[in-house]
């Protein structure tokens, strides 16, 4: 008796719809992008489709019926993953959350400033400091001591005001 061979039967996705009990929209959108085997737009192989739907959709409901908690831990984690991701993105959007590279480069620059400034005082203070008594150089070492200092806590971008500035 010769072996009989499948019989392909090609259907529409409103037909595909109907055999799963599904939407339309749930074919053509969440299981296609699932993975879902499709001959062309809008055609399919009901049981390429079926052997689909049974590895990835129905032996899951298996699973969870037969008692399998690993499954809906995975399921879990990987919810719990994309809910802190959201949440990250999110913050991220509101600047509450700043790219570590971000901070990096701006401390360096002003790091650099700040360097700079020290190296700027050899040639900034003889001219400053020429004739003056002690008590006076100490001013002016204080009051450019303090510029530089001044310069290097401003508020910017990642460094908010403190109450008194805001005032």
């Amino acid at each position: 008796m010769p072996k009989l061979e499948p019989a392909t039967i090609i259907v529409n996705s409103t037909t595909l719809a109907h055999f799963f009990g599904v939407t339309k929209k749930c074919i053509s959108t969440d299981w296609l992008h699932a993975g879902m085997p499709q001959i062309k737009r809008g055609t399919w192989d009901l049981k390429v489709c079926f052997d689909w739907w049974w590895e990835n959709i129905a032996a899951e409901k298996a699973a969870k019926a037969g008692g399998d908690d690993s499954l809906n831990e995975a399921k879990r984690q990987y919810w719990w993953s994309k809910a802190e991701e959201g949440q990250l993105k999110v913050a991220q959007a509101k600047e509450d959350l700043v790219p570590k590279e971000e901070i990096h480069k701006q401390w360096a620059k002003r790091m650099s400033e700040y360097k700079n400034g020290c190296y700027g005082l050899i040639n900034s203070l003889p001219p400053l400091l020429e004739g003056l008594p002690q008590v006076e150089m100490r001013k002016k070492i204080d009051k450019f001591v303090w510029s530089m200092f001044d310069r290097l806590t401003r508020t910017g971008k990642f460094c908010e005001p403190t109450k008194e500035e805001k005032d």
